[in-house]
């Protein structure tokens, strides 16, 4: 039994000496964000960066991927500043009629707005009552009946060619709600009871495993983490429907101690960095040793550019008539999500 006791001490000991410390996580939340900085658009360029381009290198998005990438980096003390300066830039480049869009020159929708909002809130970039006060109005006008939000107004059907696939882009989904709530939350004079029709929706759109499913992405913990964030956020979800999501989670977890792709036994940082940040929606303790080692392969995962490989695939219903186009990032989307979960555990570590 002595033996056996000593074993275990001698693993406890050399896994405590390969654990992540506070300053090498630092290190590489500092590189993460070097990285982005070094990635926006060059001069004569909308501001701020551009990802999910087409094979071609054409399109991508902008204000879409802009106002994201800004929320995250808003929450990390390293990156805080260069949102501000992007989030200063969304606001001039604010539609006429309010909001956001994927990009520049199509229409803006729910989704981006909702991010720009939040970059800007979280960043702390100036922004005008009025233009505040118009792209708010822009997210409720997508709320449905049922008390979600759609990425694009029923209204703005007839815009687009009548795709049968593309009818989930009218519809309510999980991951736009949540954000949508969290920035009419942190960015508007809105309390959680104003919003009780989407608590009530969130609430049911979990799938019986507890977790929610994905439309637009490819990996369930982006739209999990979204909806219970934004579920606490508003105090609509209590401690014990918190443990079965994190079970939940970890019950996906895949061998290497990360996450995938639904479906994909393979771990990318994209996924992995969501599911970690649910795991942390409760601060108040300690970091365990699944969150650690999330964290390891989180870090066996950065670049020596300090860059994250894109692995944030992008699935789009009808995006090429009846076929369901996929788009991954070039690594800016990613990078920012991995950077912000980093954030989230390195309090935890040991100096």
């Amino acid at each position: 039994m002595l033996a056996g006791l000593n074993a275990r001490r001698g693993r406890d000991a050399v896994a405590s000496s390969r654990s992540p410390t506070c300053h090498c996580v630092s290190d590489a939340i500092g590189k993460g964000v070097a990285s982005l900085a070094s990635q926006l658009l060059p001069a004569g360029e909308p501001g701020g960066w551009r990802d999910f381009a087409l094979a071609d290198g054409s399109s991508g998005s902008t204000e879409w991927v802009t106002g994201f990438i800004a929320a995250q980096l808003a929450e990390v003390d390293e990156g805080r500043a260069l949102a501000r300066d992007v989030g200063q830039e969304l606001v001039q480049r604010v539609r006429p009629v309010g909001g956001w869009a994927y990009r520049e020159g199509v229409m803006s929708d729910c989704d981006s707005t909702a991010w720009v909002l939040l970059g800007v809130a979280r960043s702390g970039a100036s922004i005008s009552p009025m233009i505040k006060r118009r792209a708010l109005g822009v997210v409720l006008n997508h709320q449905t009946e049922a008390g979600g939000f759609a990425t694009y107004a029923p209204a703005s059907r007839p815009l687009f060619d009548d795709v049968r696939l593309r009818a989930g882009w009218f519809d309510a989904q999980p991951c736009v709600a949540a954000a949508a709530g969290l920035a009419l939350l942190e960015a508007g004079p809105i309390s959680p009871r104003d919003l009780s029709s989407l608590w009530d929706y969130l609430r049911k759109a979990a799938a019986p495993s507890g977790l929610w499913a994905p439309y637009w992405w490819q990996t369930f913990t982006y739209a999990t983490y979204l909806a219970c964030r934004a579920l606490i956020r508003a105090g609509a979800i209590d401690a014990v429907e918190i443990a079965r999501v994190r079970a939940a989670v970890i019950e996906r977890r895949n061998a290497d101690g990360g996450w995938g792709d639904d479906g994909d036994r393979s771990s990318n940082a994209f996924a992995t960095a969501h599911a970690l940040l649910t795991l942390r929606l409760d601060r108040r303790t300690p970091i365990d040793d699944t969150e650690r080692r999330a964290l390891e392969t989180l870090l066996a995962l950065q670049r020596a550019d300090g860059a994250f490989a894109g692995a944030a695939t992008l699935r789009i219903p009808g995006g090429v008539a009846e076929e369901i186009m996929t788009l991954t990032d070039g690594g800016r989307f990613t990078t920012a999500c991995v950077v912000r979960a980093m954030s989230e555990v390195r309090a935890w570590l040991a100096p």
